[in-house]
């Protein structure tokens, strides 16, 4: 037997017909843990391979959903029972399919409404007040004709209200009612995407949703209502075409009615989520990226990239022109996940408003990240390490070297391999490193990793050692770092208190200007800088600081920063002209990674610790 929770997961692992689902995504998705999330569907497995069907793990992909050709229409109709048996057990899930239900039908009786819903008849008839009183919030009657049949009467706009209210309620219910099933949601689902997109429209999940139940209630009411207003000249011509596509695919007819109603109900938002191309734009957005040294000289400017997140970008314009606001429900993951792409984002957007007056909202500047983080993914993807080695002890061990290099830097690329005595020969002109397992009096200008055994770790030490200060803002982090702005007795317990303590040290020291003080705070207030692993870097790009700087303090007992305890706080401070923003970003958050590391910081409380460790260690 299915409880609701395994009843979701099937439904979800189901909706991935063509794909795979991992268990780490459906724990997250349903809030369970992993071991749950395997226990569960050894459950459902037992149950449905009574059918001939299964749910088969694969590693590396995850979870699929087998259903054979013969067992498609048993599978689906347990489905669907056990949907409706999970909806009618709750009260008002039994008011709203009656509701639906009377409105799809011409009238039934008390019994045929207790047969739909598998209670006795006297239980039905309990239901009846209540039924009339929700029925009048839409005024909307309950009529009980001579036949003893149940008829709901009203005018068709309210009766296309409450069918909307119980739809985004009770998605599922559509499954119980009317000719509809999952084939039709996900083809209604496909032109709806296809149609928004080719007209430039992008609209949250929310508004999708609406449109694609407002479509659903003209199919449920087709044939069941007389009006027609026979003003589609009026109507949204995006949903005109979009009814049509589906008219044609499904042989459904919509009226002028329909098309006005939903034009009506979604018109608004349809061109507050309309873009139209603006190169201005676009090119504002490239050249406060490129100030952020944001763009990766190795990977060639892409133009659909900058298309969509200027897309986005202008939309996010016009809905601030409006106070409208989206919600963003992966923003926690966003800043856990991608936090250098969330804060260049932010940096991104301050930029924006020297042309356009954006209030910056966490949820929006989350999306934008998710478009930063798909140019750096491939950047990252892209950004190989190309490798000649120049080895003297004879092709076994050359071989034997690469493998080893090969196994451990997944970035590195050998292009070539020269015997010693063939040295003179290097061409490193398309190279970035060279290692070599003798000493050589060689005149290049790539880094030199010089290996003498390649069979303990020292191997790995030197080259990881030259990466480090070759990859990372090495000469240029340090310099923004000093003995004087590491504070090791902070007092304040709120993060603000936090904040302004570690600022009026440095406006001590004539290191910052109240100002810039104030900026870090008004970024604060934008989105929380906790990092986690008792880490928070509070920071600022500012306009009014000549040179970039960072600051570290330390507090005695760990203190409560929004939802996470932090006992070290990194206070950044850059210069609006410094391009090495995104360097430190990436460095730190590398570094904070590491709990234990944090922690032996914290004990320590030592500069000339915390030194080796950004700078040696690593």
């Amino acid at each position: 037997m299915l409880d609701s929770q395994k009843l979701d997961l099937l439904i979800s692992i189901s909706n991935n017909p063509d794909g795979y689902v991992t268990a780490d995504k459906l724990a997250n998705q349903f809030d369970l843990s992993k071991r749950t999330v395997i226990r569960y569907i050894s459950d459902i497995n037992s149950m449905i391979n009574t059918l001939g069907c299964n749910i088969a793990s694969f590693k590396g992909l995850g979870y699929k959903l087998f259903v054979p050709n013969y067992a498609k229409s048993d599978f689906d109709a347990m489905l669907n029972q056990y949907k409706m048996s999970f909806d009618i057990n709750n009260k008002d899930h039994r008011l709203f399919l009656i509701v639906i239900h009377l409105l799809n039908v011409e009238g039934e009786t008390i019994y045929g409404l207790s047969e739909l819903l598998h209670f006795s008849s006297s239980s039905i008839y309990q239901l009846k007040n209540e039924l009339i009183e929700l029925l009048a919030n839409y005024n909307l009657e309950l009529v009980i004709g001579d036949d003893l049949e149940w008829h709901i009467k009203g005018i068709e706009s309210d009766i296309r209200k409450i069918m909307l209210d119980i739809l985004m309620k009770v998605p599922s219910i559509y499954y119980q009612v009317g000719n509809i099933d999952d084939a039709l949601i996900a083809g209604i689902d496909e032109i709806l995407t296809n149609n928004l997109y080719s007209n430039g429209v992008l609209l949250n999940d929310f508004d999708i949703k609406i449109l694609n139940k407002l479509i659903l209630i003209c199919i449920l009411r087709s044939k069941k209502h007389s009006e027609s207003s026979h003003m589609s000249n009026l109507a949204n011509p995006i949903i005109n075409d979009i009814l049509r596509d589906i008219e044609w695919k499904y042989d459904i007819n919509f009226t002028d009615y329909d098309i006005f109603y939903i034009s009506n109900y979604i018109d608004d938002v349809l061109k507050n989520s309309q873009f139209i191309k603006d190169r201005d734009l676009e090119r504002i957005i490239y050249e406060c990226l490129k100030s952020l040294n944001f763009f990766d000289d190795k990977v060639p400017i892409n133009k659909d990239f900058l298309e969509r997140l200027s897309m986005h970008i202008g939309l996010l314009i016009k809905r601030n022109e409006k106070n409208v606001f989206v919600e963003n429900p992966i923003i926690k993951e966003i800043k856990a996940n991608i936090p250098v792409e969330f804060n260049i984002a932010v940096m991104l957007i301050n930029k924006l408003n020297h042309y356009y007056n954006i209030n910056l909202n966490e949820n929006e500047i989350g999306f934008i990240a998710l478009h930063l983080a798909s140019y750096t993914e491939k950047s990252t993807s892209t950004d190989n390490y190309k490798v000649i080695i120049l080895c003297h002890l004879g092709l076994g061990y050359c071989h034997l070297l690469k493998e080893k290099i090969n196994s451990r830097y997944e970035n590195f690329k050998i292009i070539e391999i020269y015997p010693g005595k063939y040295f003179d020969s290097i061409n490193n002109s398309n190279a970035d490193l060279l290692i070599t397992t003798t000493p050589i009096d060689l005149d290049v200008d790539i880094p030199v990793v010089l290996v003498d055994d390649i069979f303990s770790n020292e191997l790995y030490k030197g080259i990881d050692k030259v990466i480090i200060e070759n990859s990372q803002p090495y000469d240029s982090f340090k310099s923004l770092f000093s003995e004087e702005r590491f504070f090791t007795d902070l007092k304040n317990q709120d993060k603000y208190d936090l904040i302004d303590e570690i600022g009026e040290k440095l406006i001590a020291q004539n290191a910052i200007d109240k100002n810039t003080l104030n900026e870090v705070i008004k970024r604060e207030h934008v989105s929380s800088t906790k990092i986690g692993n008792l880490v928070a870097i509070p920071h600022c790009v500012s306009s009014s600081q000549s040179s970039s700087l960072i600051a570290v303090g330390l507090t005695e007992e760990p203190v409560v920063w929004d939802d996470e305890k932090i006992q070290m706080i990194i206070f950044i401070c850059f210069s609006e002209n410094d391009t090495s923003s995104i360097k430190v970003f990436n460095y730190l958050y590398d570094l904070v990674r590491d709990e234990a590391t944090i922690m032996n910081i914290v004990k320590n409380k030592s500069y000339d610790y915390l030194y080796e460790i950004l700078f040696r260690e690593r």
